[in-house]
């Protein structure tokens, strides 16, 4: 955990010292596509009304891994009254400079180093609500490896920490996605119940 504090730190320090009008990020467990940066570039510069980009994030060494993936096969308009799950992923991603004149860089809190994964989300989330456009799009591609940790649970616990920071804020964005969220759990406890399947 002392790891990804540090790495979650590092990354807003060069964040802060960097100089390039688009900036990219990868993380250490993925390998990025040959032509990655290129489409990275490519559109930016086809989308240049659109300030945030997120691109696929496809599972090292085979199909079927449904955690720490994108899920879309086609660009979607990023909106943050909408949900952003499974278009956002911190280790494919990029803005533009002025997008740090506004909003700050990652919540530390809410990163891995604490036990959650959804500073990525709530970055992004922070980028379109400051006024800024966002896209996902299929185009860049990286491949992701992630490290033998509890991802559904640090996810769950992610999303939580994620609802309760903006439901403390009284967002009433966040509180409407909070409750469907928690709805559809309830809902499937429901279901699980009635078929004897939930608790195993």
């Amino acid at each position: 955990l002392q790891y990804y504090l540090i790495y979650m730190t590092m990354i807003n320090a060069g964040l802060r010292a960097s100089k390039g009008s688009i900036i990219a990020f990868a993380d250490d467990d993925v390998i990025v596509d040959k032509s990655w940066m290129t489409c990275v570039i490519e559109q930016m510069q086809l989308h240049r009304d659109i300030d945030l980009l997120t691109g696929r994030v496809e599972a090292m060494g085979g199909a079927g891994k449904t955690v720490a993936v994108t899920r879309s096969p086609k660009e979607v308009i990023l909106d943050y009254k909408a949900s952003l799950d499974g278009l956002i992923l911190g280790c494919n991603m990029a803005v533009r400079r002025e997008v740090f004149n506004k909003v700050s860089g990652r919540d530390t809190r809410l990163g891995p180093g604490r036990g959650l994964s959804c500073e990525d989300v709530d970055f992004a989330y922070r980028v379109l609500k400051a006024g800024f456009r966002g896209l996902f799009s299929p185009e860049p591609v990286v491949y992701h490896a992630p490290a033998l940790r509890d991802r559904n649970r640090e996810y769950l616990r992610g999303w939580g920490a994620f609802y309760f920071k903006y439901l403390l804020h009284g967002d009433r964005y966040v509180a409407r996605k909070a409750w469907w969220e928690v709805r559809g759990i309830f809902r499937g406890m429901c279901a699980s119940e009635r078929t004897g399947s939930w608790g195993g």
